[in-house]
């Protein structure tokens, strides 16, 4: 046998049997694996071929698997980090048994397995996880999707999948087929509200949805036990009216029995179950996860279970596989991936120009296009429809060109980093003030970006608490709590899953006040990190404060310093109205000197106060977040080689904005450029440039500009990415265009 095939490297990476990734051509392979919606027949019992086709499969997925880990450990491709499948192989191998062609599956952010499953091609598999053209789409989305076998990734937003995938079942029963919908779930989501409702719409009418909940034990770093209550996710089908049922997830033939019942039932008209798989997740949340919460005999435990092993024992026990068998099987599954990984890596990164295309079926439209596509000098603003330049390679990693490569000074390096900033903040006000208290997904435990680490041991667990993943539920219970006097600071993961709990937000905390003519506050922050640059994909990398500036009752802030990270949120700790504080990530471990004051916990920065971070005579640049560290940058190159000088200019908060500061600059210089990250339509720049015609158009020497994303969401790969963003470059290039500087 083999050494350990759980924790083998994917890829050779000392030499090892020599790949041609010279080429680009589809590699031969000894065997045709089409995935198992082909090798199985879900009506029997798996015979000799099929078991092998299936210890195949969970082979297959953890290799695919483990060579985008290990592409993401050794800093290979870069971006966000894997989610791997590592221990749950047998529910996605046991599932697409069970189903047949023309079945449809809704995957998570762990999604990898029921594609390798479902026959996906590896190479244009990992070609996507590498950000390359010629993955299954084009480099803009790791959530791999091949709609023609039916297999849909949709992990982005928890829990979203299931309501889609209950649409699917709906057009099936309204078409009149036998098709069956399946969603994949995880066991945080199974407290998402869009999990409740979708499953009472498919049990209300009797949809042919498979609800799978693939229950690892951890939603993230937190067990299982502490976000659901009661004896198992399947007990909750009792509640909808429909069969639930329990199975080992770590046995792919205990899983394929429980699909095909319930796709039998689905295809009889008989409405959708709720399947919960329990099975092990062997690696971390993400692949650079160290998994501390967990103890060393914890997981020692979760690999005895592994299913793979497990299987392999069962078929050499029933004389289906020999070892000399399952090692031919297995280094066939690792020649495979290696032509997959090379191929990979071969395979080109799609061009810039891409970035624009598949938005709408009918194609971005051609004014659209004039009005927010870079003008013939490359910048991103309106007019001239000919995009002119492609952007230079070497700007790849500008967009990030605020982590500069000059020393820090002797200040700097003692100042405190952003994250640091939030924590000093965060612990300053909770010991000010009892009321305060912190809610979200691991903040106690294992804190996504860090900024809470420390605090639960200071604190306790009750006012640095752990939420499942119910972002309305949180939202609400911030409104609530905010109505008897406490002062909840909520952090999401990501500012993109702000919009699953809008309505509590946008109808209940910033409309409160009035509808009860002013008989109550309701005081709460949502901390939110957010922003591109770091390749998270296109539902991890938005920057979405314009859709909430133009909603009554709320305050915005968005800091760029260290400074202003603390005594922004201080205030909006303090502050009587709900204020949503947008923290981009790319700036968390950055490091700026820090004004005197800054130790004294009751030093704050007032809101509406805008910040000039640089004085100037030609130009006035307006920025926010990490685009003040482009227009910082911008300016200093464009003094030194342009003799331009520019105004930086730092709002702050958005909401209220301090239109006062921008208007007297631009009364001095006569220009203006607004720049921001999020998209240009109906962005914070356009307001910037209203507010400037309305109360200083005769002081305009030059018509207002705007640069920010043109209109996209903001794509996986690095030059897709660098062509929507706003850089340094490109603010330069716009200042030049303002002054007529060649």
């Amino acid at each position: 046998m083999t050494s350990d095939p759980e924790r083998a490297p994917a890829v050779a990476t000392d030499g090892g049997d020599a790949v041609d990734s010279t080429t680009n051509e589809h590699s031969d392979r000894d065997d045709d694996w089409a995935g198992l919606l082909s090798a199985v027949d879900p009506d029997g019992d798996p015979d000799a071929a099929e078991l092998r086709a299936m210890m195949r499969s969970m082979l297959l997925i953890r290799r695919v698997d483990r060579a985008w880990g290990d592409a993401y450990l050794n800093e290979e491709v870069e971006g966000i980090p894997p989610s791997l499948s590592t221990g749950q192989e047998a529910v996605a191998t046991g599932t697409c048994a069970a189903l047949r062609p023309g079945d449809f599956q809704f995957t998570t952010h762990r999604g990898q397995a029921p594609m390798v499953a479902s026959g996906l091609d590896p190479e244009r598999m990992l070609a996507e996880l590498y950000m390359r053209r010629d993955g299954y789409n084009g480099g803009k989305s790791y959530h791999v999707t091949d709609a023609e076998r039916g297999v849909i990734g949709m992990g982005g937003i928890v829990g979203a999948q299931v309501p889609v995938a209950a649409g699917m079942a709906l057009a099936r029963a309204l078409r009149g087929t036998d098709g069956v919908s399946l969603a994949y779930f995880g066991d945080g989501a199974s407290n998402e509200g869009a999990v409740h409702e979708a499953a009472n719409l498919a049990a209300m009418w009797d949809l042919p949805l498979v609800l799978l909940c693939e229950n690892n034990g951890y939603n993230i770093s937190q067990p299982v036990d502490e976000a659901v209550k009661g004896p198992s996710i399947a007990a909750r089908a009792a509640g909808y009216g429909i069969p639930g049922e329990v199975v080992d997830g770590n046995d792919p033939l205990a899983v394929f029995r429980a699909v095909r019942e319930a796709a039998e039932r689905a295809r009889d008209g008989d409405g959708a179950t709720l399947i919960e798989a329990r099975t092990v997740r062997l690696d971390g949340h993400l692949a650079h996860d160290p998994q501390r919460y967990r103890s060393e005999g914890e997981l020692a435990d979760a690999w005895a279970q592994c299913p793979i092993e497990r299987f392999r024992k069962r078929l050499a026990a029933e004389e289906v596989l020999s070892e000399p068998d399952f090692e031919r099987m297995e280094a066939s599954v690792r020649s495979e991936v290696e032509s997959a990984v090379a191929f990979a890596r071969s395979s080109p990164f799609p061009d810039p120009e891409e970035a624009y295309e598949d938005l709408r079926a009918d194609g971005i439209d051609a004014n659209e296009r004039e009005a927010t596509a870079p003008t013939s000098d490359g910048s991103r603003t309106g007019g001239d429809a000919d995009r002119g330049r492609m952007l230079d390679r070497t700007r790849m990693t500008e967009r990030n060109a605020f982590r500069r490569d000059a020393p820090l000074s002797e200040a700097e390096k003692g100042a405190p980093s952003f994250r640091a900033a939030l924590r000093a903040a965060l612990r300053e006000e909770m010991r000010r003030d009892d009321a305060v208290f912190g809610m979200g997904e691991d903040i106690a435990t294992a804190p996504p970006f860090g900024v809470t680490s420390g605090l639960a041991d200071e604190f306790g667990r009750d006012r640095i608490r752990n939420a499942p993943a119910s972002e309305v539920a949180v939202l609400g219970a911030a409104v609530g709590a905010g109505l008897d006097g406490m002062r909840a600071v909520v952090e999401l993961q990501f500012g993109d899953f702000l919009s699953v709990a809008i309505d509590q937000l946008t109808h209940q905390a910033a409309m409160l006040r009035y509808l009860t003519g002013g008989q109550v506050s309701v005081p709460l922050v949502v901390r939110l990190p957010c922003g591109g640059g770091e390749s998270t994909g296109p539902q991890h990398s938005q920057v979405m404060h314009s859709w909430f500036v133009h909603a009554p009752g709320i305050k915005v802030a968005v800091p760029s310093t260290a400074a202003d990270a603390k005594g922004l949120l201080k205030t909006a700790i303090r502050d009587d109205d709900p204020v949503l504080f947008f923290e981009h990530k790319s700036l968390y471990g950055t490091r700026w000197s820090v004004p005197d004051g800054f130790e004294d916990p009751d030093e704050v920065v007032p809101f509406g106060e805008a910040a000039v971070r640089r004085s100037g005579t030609d130009v006035t640049v307006v920025a926010t977040l990490a685009t003040v560290e482009h227009a910082l940058a911008a300016a200093e190159r464009l003094a030194e080689e342009d003799g331009v000088s520019v105004e930086v200019i730092d709002p702050r908060t958005l909401q209220p904005l301090d239109t006062g500061t921008i208007v007297e600059s631009v009364r001095k210089t006569g220009r203006l450029l607004a720049v921001d990250e999020a998209y240009l339509p109906c962005g914070i720049q356009g307001e910037i440039m209203a507010q400037i015609a309305e109360r200083a158009f005769d002081a305009l020497e030059a018509p207002p500009r705007r640069l920010g994303n043109p209109g996209v969401p903001v794509p996986f790969a690095p030059p897709l990415e660098n062509e929507v963003l706003p850089a340094t470059e490109d603010v330069a290039d716009e200042v030049r265009s303002l002054v007529g500087v060649e």
